[in-house]
């Protein structure tokens, strides 16, 4: 019991300002109860906070004057005595087992409890999270398993069923709860009984796999060495990886195969420089990012985690180097082009020579299975029909090789199964128009039937004279779209110029920016050390502190022993101030490395952007360049086949001119033989009559 009350009457206007200035300022229960707490009446305090912040509120936000904070419910006149005597500094006596506390005790206590506070504030994180890979060397298509434990700093122990989310820059990220799998680029998982949780990559896919086909995959890209520096290193089993998927009974494997190509197929079939990736190993980097939660509301509004782990799991892409292995695999037995040689030497009509010539071409594109396989074989015939056009023409006549270099190299450039024997039935047209010119002048017996023949061919010389007009309208309408393709060309090699030079920044952006990450990732480790450091330090310091609540509880219940163990606590005090002094120094390095972490974190976020920007941008402009070269080739596929059949049709033309002028000579030959037969007869004085 306290021997007297402090009553508002007895307060100077000095004090009751400072005690009112307090309890107007308070912000929170905590500020009001660890002031006014009073040794071994613990739970006191944060009731009494209570009560005084709800009867401000009902004066209107403040108290007006000392009696006001008597007059709060369940205050008293014993809390309010200890509520000046701790604001004021009076002296108040209390009956205790070891006498009197004085309030300058009660006020050094309640700084303590300060320092203790803002200790536990700046604590830090509580839990650990480490990922690791469960395996290395992880080739693009096989399963990465991230391995994650979530360590209890406090407790020295695993941690179990705590929620925690991931999310992850490049791929798919697979976990599965009891019987659910969740897929996407963020999932959510939770720790088993030991602590622990496991999550799965998988490489971006225009589709999913199936079972057997990533079962299929894994086992193929088992043999290729983790470990492989370069693909020069692995080029056995890169080959032997052409070989598995040509086998015929290797579907699955190949339909895995077909749909990471899918993925990527127009980088990788349509590339403008051809790769080097026989020296280096291109690379796919995925950033995994873990965020630990302590409850579900957390999860469920994800803007609060408890801490944090980053792991950087990088992927070799070995679909481009084996890309190429199959190519040139193909082209070293590929035989088109000493086919072309020989078809050449034995076929002299140039029409069933380009006839042949293509039936050549697409048969050898069909052969392959897979969509990788058919893409490869048209690379390879496309190559070699190239080498053909350079060193094969040589020797043949002027008016075949015009044929064959158009022809052919339109079918290279469209060698695809869904253009299969378009150019073959130009020609089978071609062969069966000729057939049937020659059919027709082997009819030609007498003169009324040539006669006929001349009528028809006059009526189509006047067809085709309609025709050539159509045809003289359509070359001055492609003269003018030639003009426009070539004004197009010129604006085209214009943005080419400007893409070379956004491409060359974003180079040298990127290059930086993979700078700043391994830099980051540095002082991240640095930070974690540190850390870990701190923790330490701050449990070796917490098990200071229980020692010194144990000392606290002893004073309370025996304070006779006060005074002698006064002097005890002020060394430890001391003690711990040298300590405490230590633990800032610490403290201040860790904040100065964290300013820096935040800076270098700046810079990455402002370039990233940047680059977003800039690949955003590179994007759109590949975009209309593809567009660009795909109206070209167009037009000029239209124009050569227009220009063939215009040329048939004129030699066509030409031939049944020369025919009919030989013929025409003929006629007149005759005719005036037979007109001077017929004058012969008749004689001088008129014909000749007959008489009976």
């Amino acid at each position: 019991m306290l021997k007297s009350y402090i009553k508002p009457e007895s307060l100077s206007a000095a004090e009751v300002q400072q005690v009112l200035e307090f309890l107007n300022g308070a912000q929170t229960i905590e500020e009001i109860a660890d002031t006014i707490e009073l040794p071994g009446e613990l739970d006191v305090g944060l009731r009494v906070a209570q009560r005084l912040l709800n009867r401000r509120a009902t004066l209107g936000g403040e108290f007006s004057n000392i009696q006001q904070v008597a007059d709060t419910p369940y205050v008293g006149p014993e809390r309010f005595t200890e509520i000046v005597a701790v604001l004021t500094g009076r002296r108040i006596e209390k009956i205790w087992e070891g006498g009197t506390v004085p309030a300058a005790v009660l006020q050094e206590l309640r700084e303590l409890r300060e320092m203790v506070r803002s200790l536990r504030a700046g604590m830090g994180v509580r839990y650990r999270i480490s990922m690791r890979l469960a395996q290395a060397g992880l080739y693009l298509g096989q399963t990465a398993i991230v391995l994650v434990e979530v360590y209890d700093m406090k407790r020295k122990r695993p941690k179990a069923n705590l929620p925690l989310t991931f999310a992850t820059t490049w791929g798919t990220l697979e976990t599965q709860i009891g019987f659910e799998k969740r897929h996407g680029s963020v999932v959510t998982a939770r720790t088993d009984i030991n602590g622990k949780a496991k999550i799965k990559i998988i490489g971006p896919t225009y589709e999913p796999l199936t079972n057997a086909q990533q079962s299929a995959l894994d086992f193929a890209l088992h043999g290729l060495d983790p470990a492989a520096a370069t693909p020069n290193e692995a080029a056995l089993e890169l080959n032997d990886l052409v070989l598995q998927y040509q086998a015929k009974g290797n579907v699955d494997l190949r339909q895995a195969m077909d749909i990471y190509f899918h993925t990527r197929q127009e980088a990788l079939s349509t590339a403008i420089n051809r790769p080097t990736s026989n020296f280096e190993w291109p690379y796919f980097d995925a950033l995994v990012t873990a965020y630990l939660h302590e409850d579900e509301e957390q999860v469920k509004y994800g803007n609060v985690a408890e801490s944090t782990a980053v792991l950087k799991v990088r992927i070799k892409d070995w679909m481009e180097p084996w890309y190429q292995v199959y190519i040139n695999r193909l082209n070293e037995s590929c035989t088109i082009c000493e086919d072309f040689n020989r078809l050449k030497d034995q076929v002299t009509d140039k029409g069933l020579l380009l006839d042949n010539m293509v039936n050549r071409l697409y048969s050898y594109a069909s052969v392959e299975f897979g969509l990788i396989g058919k893409s490869a074989a048209e690379k390879v015939a496309q190559r070699q029909v190239a080498h053909f056009l350079h060193t094969g023409l040589d020797g043949l006549p002027f008016d075949t090789q015009k044929i064959l270099f158009p022809a052919l190299n339109l079918a290279a450039k469209n060698i695809t199964t869904r253009q299969l024997g378009t150019l073959a039935v130009m020609g089978q047209v071609r062969t069966d128009i000729t057939e049937t010119v020659n059919a027709k002048f082997e009819e030609l017996g007498d003169i009324g039937s040539f006669m006929e023949v001349v009528t028809s061919v006059q009526d189509r010389l006047g067809i085709f004279e309609t025709n050539y007009g159509q045809f003289n309208a359509d070359y001055n309408q492609f003269k003018i779209d030639l003009e426009q393709i070539d004004a197009t060309s010129a604006q085209l090699q214009a943005d080419l110029a400007q893409f070379e030079t956004n491409l060359t920044q974003f180079n040298a952006d990127y290059n930086q920016f993979q700078i700043d990450i391994e830099q980051l990732h540095v002082a991240y480790v640095e930070l974690q050390t540190d850390l870990g450091q701190f923790a330490n330090d701050l449990n070796a310091f917490n098990a200071a502190n229980e020692a010194f609540q144990a000392d606290i509880n002893t004073f309370n219940t025996n304070y006779g022993s006060f005074q002698t163990r006064y002097n005890q606590f002020t060394n430890r005090y001391n003690s711990f101030n040298k300590d405490y002094a230590e633990f800032n120094d610490n403290l201040s390095q860790v904040d100065g490395r964290l300013d820096t972490f935040e800076a270098n974190f700046s810079t990455f976020s402002t370039k990233y952007t940047d680059f977003s920007q800039k690949y955003d941008d590179f994007i759109e402009k590949d975009n209309t360049i593809n567009r660009n070269f795909s109206s070209i080739n167009n037009n000029l596929a239209d124009f050569n086949a227009k220009y063939t059949t215009f040329n048939r049709n004129y030699s066509s033309f030409n031939n049944n001119v020369t025919k009919f002028n030989t013929d025409l000579s003929t006629f007149n030959r005759d005719y005036t033989k037979f007109k001077e037969e017929l004058q012969s007869r008749e004689g001088p004085t008129g014909p000749e009559v007959r008489h009976p």
